[in-house]
């Protein structure tokens, strides 16, 4: 049994999957109000979105494979 000093082998994993958690939610959101956004908020959001899933979860996910 390990005690609470101990880490576990996968935390390092559940740390990097609580540090995408909020960006992960952000967008969901932005998934939800894509439809009523105009062009321009489109035009200057999407950018971030799609840099994120490239930059960051695209790469991480790949990594866990």
């Amino acid at each position: 049994m390990m005690t609470p000093t101990e880490a576990l082998p996968t935390e390092p994993i559940r740390a990097e999957h609580r540090e995408l958690l909020p960006h992960l939610e952000h967008l969901d959101s932005a998934a939800l109000h894509l439809s009523t956004w105009d062009q321009e908020t489109a035009t200057s959001r999407l950018p971030q979105y799609v840099g994120f899933l490239s930059g960051h979860l695209i790469p991480h996910a790949v990594a866990e494979e």
